[in-house]
This record gives C-alpha cells, sequence and structure tokens, in this order.
C-alpha cells in the first residue's frame, strides 16, 4: 500500500497536482488539487485542496505525505483528514522565521526528507541555506528512536545533490522546464 500510495504522490508531483495519475493495475483518480490546474493555498477535503507549484514530496510511515508547496511557501500534509498546512504559508512571503505551525516563513525554493528515526521532516531550505527540522506527530510514525541512522544521513545528502543539481538545471535551461 506504502508503494501505490508513493507511487501516486510522485506522479502528482510530476504534474503539479494539476492532472490525473493512473497506476498500472487502477482507474485513474485524483488524489488532491485541481484537475483544472487551479492554484492558490487552500487546505481541507482533497478535492477542495490547492496548491501551487509543489516541488517535493515525502511520505511517513502511516502514509501521509508530505508537500514542499514551493509558491505557497509552505509544507503541507496529505492525509486521511484531507489536506492541512503544517509550517508556513500564513504571510505568502519569503522569509526566515522559526516558530509554530503557520507563523513560520520559509524561502519559495525549498524541499522535505522524513526522518523516520526522530520522527521529523528535514527541511532543505536553499533560498534559506539553512537546513531546517519539523517534528511530526508521534501518531504518525510506527518507530522512534533517537539516533540517526547512515541511510538517514544518506537519504539527506541525495536530496540535497538532487535540489542543487535541478536548481542548477534550472538556472541554466531557464524557468520553462520546471
Amino acid at each position: 500500500m506504502r508503494n501505490f500510495v508513493l507511487f501516486y504522490a510522485l506522479a502528482l508531483l510530476s504534474l503539479h497536482f494539476s492532472a490525473h495519475a493512473t497506476p498500472l493495475d487502477s482507474r485513474e483518480r485524483l488524489v488532491a488539487g485541481s484537475f483544472l490546474g487551479r492554484t492558490g493555498h487552500v487546505d481541507g477535503k482533497l478535492s477542495d485542496a490547492r496548491f501551487h507549484y509543489p516541488k517535493g514530496i515525502a511520505l511517513d510511515d502511516k502514509g501521509n505525505v508530505y508537500v514542499a508547496d514551493t509558491q505557497n511557501m509552505a509544507i503541507r500534509k496529505i492525509g486521511d483528514a484531507g489536506v492541512t498546512t503544517i509550517a508556513g504559508g500564513k504571510s505568502n512571503v519569503a522569509g526566515y522565521r522559526d516558530g509554530p505551525g503557520e507563523d513560520a516563513k520559509l524561502s519559495n525554493d525549498f524541499d522535505v526528507v522524513y526522518i523516520r528515526p526522530t520522527c521529523s521532516l528535514l527541511v532543505i531550505d536553499r533560498g534559506n541555506a539553512a537546513l531546517r527540522q519539523i517534528f511530526l506527530n508521534q501518531e504518525d510514525c510506527n518507530y522512534q528512536s533517537s539516533s540517526i541512522s547512515l541511510t538517514d544521513i544518506l537519504t539527506i545528502v541525495g536530496a540535497v545533490i538532487v535540489g542543487y543539481a535541478a536548481s542548477m538545471l534550472q538556472q541554466g535551461l531557464g524557468s520553462s522546464f520546471f
């Protein structure tokens, strides 16, 4: 089931949450956002939610999907209850401010990585040249530990390298390709 959800999330990310995703063994259906390509920052039911240039995703142990909604400068959670904003997005202005939930500020160039041992998201905030951490609700994590494994470190390093490469490609090729 997790692979199925991950497939959907990856397919949707590549389509900016504005089109249908079709797994090989299923009928197509919209998971979240607008199939008409409408953008915005709207939480709520999956069909009512709006995103604006989602650029990265992470998946926790319970199957929740966390979205780096870059033009809304917000981190969004897609779960059983629908779509919610867990960080940023309140001011709709890029910046750097740590704080609770929507009071936090992010740049418009960031990504998220799920860190299983600490039940947290690592936010790779390239626009602010910062790595930030958001601790998730424990009920979203099956596994709890205080140490970070080599796999987690390699995941973080890989995400940073891929993000940096994508940023360089975007600068070199222009924003029309991303």
